[in-house]
């Protein structure tokens, strides 16, 4: 609750127990390992430094991609295509028709939507 306070007044301290509530996030590591020959490393015409950012880019970005579509949420994320905790809302046909893609694209949140045609 918010109001007005003359100069030097006191400013009232509102306690609201359910202001703020303690949630628990599950958190997951994602790894990888990847093993170098020792000639690679000691190589000073090789780029052992853009080698591994590239290696595990691809490795993260697969892994992440699947865990974010496929995710069990057992020491993963919870994938869009999981039974239990996926997406609310499924949709197949035969054929899709332009009515079908607009719909699609208003039924994902504003802030989430990008403007991808004209400028």
């Amino acid at each position: 609750m918010a109001m007005f306070v003359p100069e030097r007044g006191e400013i009232p301290i509102y306690e609201g127990a359910d202001d703020f509530r303690k949630m628990p996030v599950d958190s997951w590591k994602l790894a990888a390992f990847i093993k170098c020959e020792a000639d690679f490393i000691h190589d000073a015409t090789f780029d052992i430094e853009k080698c591994l950012d590239k290696r595990f880019g691809k490795a993260f970005a697969r892994a992440e991609t699947d865990a974010f579509i496929n995710g069990t949420g057992e020491e993963m994320p919870t994938g869009i295509l999981n039974d239990v905790g996926g997406a609310e809302v499924a949709f197949t046909t035969e054929s899709i028709t332009y009515d079908d893609l607009i719909s699609l694209y208003f039924s994902v949140e504003a802030e989430y939507r990008r403007k991808v045609y004209g400028s």
